[in-house]
C-alpha cells in the first residue's frame, strides 16, 4: 500500500445465506460512487477504468495499462482485475487478495480472491511518468507478494503470520522491533515487501535513474528512484539482501540462473577538504567503483541527509562511472550532515554505500576507499593480496562477470596454464603427448609443462586435464619447479604415509604451502583458485 493514512477496508459479499466472504486488505477512503467516464480493456482482460474527468482519452488509459504491464509479472497476473482512476487528494490504494469464507457451520476457509485491483489518484503527482510508474509498481507489488506468500507459504503480510514467512527470515524483519502490521507505514511488512518489488521487479520507468549536473536545483520527490529507492532507508536495499531476489523467483516458479547481479556496494569516504575562498570550502567525497556481472556502466548519486533516519536525501551530485564528487560548504553552514552514495546498473539494480556522518564545521578526512579487484574478493579476504599481485602480472585471470571465484577448484589443465604463465614457458605444439589432450584447449600448455619435466600423466598415456588437481599433486609440481631438497622431518599425520610425503615435507619446510588450522594438510583435497594464488605468490623463481 502506498503512503498516506489508511483505514481498514472490509467488503462483505453475500453469496448466499450459507457463505460470506471478508476481504482482508486495506485501503484509504475514495469516491467509489463517482461515475465511470471511460474504460480501456487490455488484451489480457485487465481494465483501466476512469472516474476522473481529465482521464477520459482511451490512449491515455492505454498508457496506464502499458505501464502496469511493464512491471514483471508471472501467474499472479491472472488474479488481477483492474485499475480505477479517481480524482482526489489521496495517493493510491490496493485492495483484494486473501479472503475468508465463513460457512454456516462456523468453518472458515482462507483463499486468494480473484479481485486484485488498484485505486490510483494521479492528482498528487499530476500523473507524471515517474509518479505513475512508481505508484503502479508499488501497488502491484502488494498483489505480487501477497499472492505468492499465500500460495506457497500460507502466510499473509497483513496479519501476524508474516513472522512465520521465509520472507521475514531472509529480509531479517524479525530483528527490527519496529516492524509490525500496525506499525508506522514504513515499518509495515506489506509496505516493505511492495518497496522490494519495485527494486527487484519494477518497470524501467519505476526504476528510472534521474540524471543531473551539479547540485540539484529542481523539485524532487520520493517517486524518484535514485533519490529514494525505498520508503524505509533504515533497512538494507532489496538488492543487498542475500537470497531475496532468488527467493521471490523461486516462489513464482521461475529459474534463478543468470539473474541480474547488483553492483557491489560502494564505500564512501570524505577524503579531502579544500579552502575555496569567499568564506567557503569544498568537501571532496570519494567511493570505490561498483562492479556488476556484465561490465555495465554504473551510475552514482551522492545524497545528503539532515538526520540518519531520513528516507529522502537531497541530491548533491550524479555521475556515471566517476567515483568522486564535491560539496561546497559555506562558513555559515554548521551542524551534522549525513551522506550516502547509491550505485545503480542500467537495469535498475540499486545498492547503497555506508551512511557517512560529517560535521560541517569540523570535517574529518579519511583514507580513500580501495577499489575492488573482483566482486567476490572483499577487502580483507585472506588471499586478496596474492590474487591482486598475480592478476596484475597476468599469471592469473578473473572471469568476464567481474568475479575471481576464489573457492572454485582448479583443474590440472588450468594449473598447467598457470605454471606456464608463472615460469614464462611457451605453449608447445606437441599436445599429442597425451591421448586425452589432443583436442583440448590447453594442450599446448600441458605439453610445455610436461616437456619441462614438471608433470606426469596417468597410465594409458592419459593426463586427465579436467580432473581437479589435488594439494599433494601441486606440492610435487612446485617441489620440482623450485628444485627443493630440504624437507621437514615432521609432517602432518595425514601425510605421513602418503605417496607425496617427501614433496609435501619440502614445500612445508620452504613455507610455500601450509596446513589447515586443525593440523591437517589435506593432501587429497582439491586446490582452490585462492589457494593457488597464495601458493604461487610464495614461489620465488
Amino acid at each position: 500500500m502506498s503512503r498516506g493514512i489508511r483505514v481498514l477496508f472490509v467488503i462483505v459479499f453475500f453469496l448466499s445465506a450459507m457463505v460470506s466472504i471478508t476481504v482482508e486488505a486495506y485501503a484509504g477512503p475514495s469516491p467509489y460512487d463517482d461515475p465511470v467516464l471511460a474504460t480501456y480493456t487490455g488484451p489480457n482482460g485487465i481494465k483501466i477504468i476512469s472516474h476522473h474527468p481529465k482521464w477520459v482519452d482511451k490512449a491515455k488509459l492505454k498508457s496506464v495499462w502499458d505501464e502496469l504491464m511493464r512491471n514483471t509479472h508471472f501467474e499472479e497476473i491472472k488474479y488481477f482485475k483492474q485499475v480505477d482512476i479517481y480524482q482526489g487528494d489521496y495517493v493510491s490504494m490496493y485492495y483484494g487478495g486473501v479472503a475468508t469464507r465463513t460457512w454456516s457451520d462456523g468453518r472458515q476457509e482462507k483463499y486468494f480472491a480473484d479481485d486484485g485491483r488498484i485505486a490510483y489518484f494521479p492528482d498528487p503527482h499530476d500523473g507524471s511518468e515517474t509518479g505513475m510508474a512508481h505508484t503502479l509498481a508499488h501497488e502491484y507489488g502488494h498483489h505480487f507478494t501477497l499472492y505468492y506468500l499465500w500460495k506457497k507459504e500460507k502466510v499473509s503480510l497483513d496479519d501476524s503470520s508474516w513472522k512465520k514467512s521465509n520472507y521475514a527470515r531472509i529480509r531479517g524483519l524479525t530483528s527490527y522491533p519496529q516492524v509490525g502490521v500496525n506499525a508506522e507505514h514504513e515499518w509495515q511488512p506489506a509496505e516493505i515487501a511492495a518497496a522490494d518489488y519495485i527494486q527487484l521487479f519494477g518497470s524501467p520507468n519505476a526504476r528510472k535513474i534521474i540524471q543531473f549536473k551539479g547540485r540539484w536545483t529542481g523539485m524532487y520527490s520520493t517517486y524518484m528512484y535514485n533519490f529514494c529507492p525505498q520508503e524505509n532507508m533504515n533497512l538494507p536495499l532489496a538488492a543487498q539482501v542475500p537470497g531475496l531476489y532468488e527467493y521471490w523467483l523461486k516462489l513464482a516458479g521461475q529459474p534463478t540462473a543468470n539473474i541480474n547481479v547488483p553492483p557491489t556496494a560502494p564505500v564512501l569516504a570524505l577524503t579531502n577538504v579544500k579552502e575555496s575562498g569567499f568564506f567557503s570550502r569544498t568537501l571532496i567525497f570519494q567511493w570505490n567503483r561498483g562492479l556488476d556481472n556484465k561490465n555495465n556502466p554504473i551510475s552514482y548519486t551522492l545524497l545528503e541527509y539532515d538526520s540518519p533516519d531520513e528516507n529522502l536525501g537531497y541530491p548533491v551530485a550524479f555521475s556515471v562511472n566517476e567515483t568522486k564528487a564535491e560539496r561546497l560548504v559555506y562558513d555559515s553552514e554548521n551542524g551534522i550532515k549525513y551522506y550516502r552514495v547509491l550505485a545503480a546498473d542500467p537495469e535498475g539494480m540499486i545498492v547503497s554505500s555506508n551512511l557517512l556522518k560529517v560535521d560541517l564545521q569540523n570535517p574529518q578526512v579519511q583514507k580513500a576507499p580501495q577499489d575492488l579487484l573482483f566482486r567476490d574478493v572483499p577487502p580483507g579476504f585472506w588471499a586478496e593480496e596474492a590474487i591482486a599481485e598475480l592478476v596484475g602480472k597476468g599469471i592469473l585471470r578473473g572471469y568476464a562477470d567481474n568475479t575471481f571465484k576464489p573457492s572454485k577448484k582448479i583443474t590440472r589443465a588450468e594449473f598447467a596454464v598457470t605454471l606456464c604463465n608463472l615460469l614464462g614457458l611457451q605453449p608447445e605444439s606437441a599436445g599429442w603427448l597425451f591421448a586425452d589432450t589432443v583436442n583440448h584447449w590447453a594442450r599446448g600448455y600441458i605439453a610445455a609443462v610436461r616437456e619441462a619435466g614438471l608433470i606426469q600423466g596417468y597410465a594409458g598415456n592419459l593426463f586427465r586435464p579436467d580432473k581437479q588437481i589435488s594439494r599433494a599433486e601441486a606440492a610435487v609440481i612446485i617441489s620440482k619447479a623450485l628444485n627443493l631438497t630440504d624437507s621437514s622431518p615432521e609432517v602432518p599425520a595425514d601425510v605421513e604415509r602418503h605417496w607425496a610425503r617427501e614433496a609435501v615435507a619440502r614445500v612445508l619446510q620452504a613455507h610455500i604451502m601450509t596446513g589447515y588450522p586443525d593440523g591437517a594438510f589435506g593432501p587429497d583435497m582439491s586446490l582452490s583458485r585462492a589457494e593457488t594464488a597464495a601458493l604461487l605468490v610464495k614461489t620465488a623463481i
